[in-house]
Order: C-alpha cells, then structure tokens, then sequence
C-alpha cells in the first residue's frame, strides 16, 4: 500500500496526492522501481547457457571439420550452436574430451579413492568419522607427506568435505543412533569374564 500525504484546503477538500519519497502509486506500471524479493533477474539462472545447449557428440563433429578443413570456425560454431571460443579452446589444447572444468583437486584420485575405502572400512568396524575428523586425518597425512596445499595450514575446510561427498557418492552422512545405557557400559573385562 502507498503512503501519500494529502494536501488539504481549508475546506477539507483533497486538492492533490503527493506520493513521498520511495512510495510508488498502487497501480505502477510494470519495471519501475526496485525488484520484489524472491523474483529472479534475467539471465542470472545458469542454466541456459551453452552447456546444456550442445553435446559432445556435436563438439567432436565441429572439431573434426575444422581439423578436416570441411568448415571454418565460424561456420562450424554455427551450425552445430557451440560458442566460438569453445571450439577455439578445444583446437588449441588439441583435446576432443570435455576436459575437467574448475580447480583440480589437491589429493589425487587414486588418493582420494584410497581415503574412501578406508571411511568406508571405519564405518563397517562401526567407528564411522565424523566431517571434522576427516579434515584431520587429510591434515595429519598432508602434513606426514610434506605437502604444502592451498589450504590453510593444510587443514581443509567444510567446502572439501561438500565437494569430497560429492565426488564420491557411496558416502553418505548420517546421524548417530543413540543406544542404551547397558550397551554403552559393556567393557573388554565384562566380556571377557562372561566367556
């Protein structure tokens, strides 16, 4: 609702509205003034970019015209609907695979594929660890290798574990099960004594 304030005669007849400062009319017209809340600008989703516009197959077949002299680079960008300075960064790098896209990761796969068999061997002795204590195991291995990462202090951080679940699906996060009391008092003595 606008607020306005009402000039007024000394007859009390309403002679004009003046809007204030940062009030706008009831019935603006559309596009004036700032943005509501929760409405999204155009062009900020990400999602109809050229990623998800072209396949590899099509980038492959681009590349190999301009290879085979078939087509030039213009041409080929546009016909098979792939921005020019893809293809440019393909043929330069001379690679026909889509490439990694992003910063590459500071363990190295067979590293990183090493760590998950050893979670997932912890989880099934039920000594499952938890985010934070996986960011210590990766400081302390860093640390033993004389690694110096990006990290700070070669501590990861929690975006390393977002991305680590993320790279590896068969991890899983979850919330530890409470038992009983009983259960939790039972010792290496009591089992040993009873058999």
């Amino acid at each position: 609702m606008a607020r306005t304030k009402r000039m007024v005669n000394r007859n009390k007849k309403v002679l004009a509205k003046v809007h204030t400062p940062g009030s706008y009319p009831a019935k603006s017209s559309p596009g004036r003034g700032r943005p509501k809340k929760g409405t999204k600008k155009v062009g900020s989703s990400r999602l109809g970019n050229y990623r998800h516009r072209y396949d590899e197959e099509n980038l492959r077949q681009a590349i190999a015209d301009v290879k085979g002299k078939v087509k030039n680079l213009n041409a080929a960008a546009k016909a098979y609907g792939i921005p020019k300075t893809t293809l440019f960064d393909r043929l330069k790098a001379n690679s026909d695979g889509p490439g990694q896209v992003g910063r590459p990761t500071e363990l190295a796969p067979v590293e990183e594929e090493e760590l998950v068999s050893r979670l997932l061997t912890m989880a099934s002795w039920n000594f499952p660890l938890t985010a934070m204590e996986l960011r210590e195991n990766i400081k302390s291995y860093l640390d033993m290798a004389d690694r110096k990462t990006r990290f700070v202090d070669n501590m990861p951080g929690p975006d390393f574990v977002t991305g680590f679940l993320n790279r590896h699906q068969e991890l899983t996060v979850r919330a530890a099960n409470p038992i009983k009391r009983a259960r939790a008092a039972l010792s290496c003595e009591k089992v040993e004594s009873f058999f």
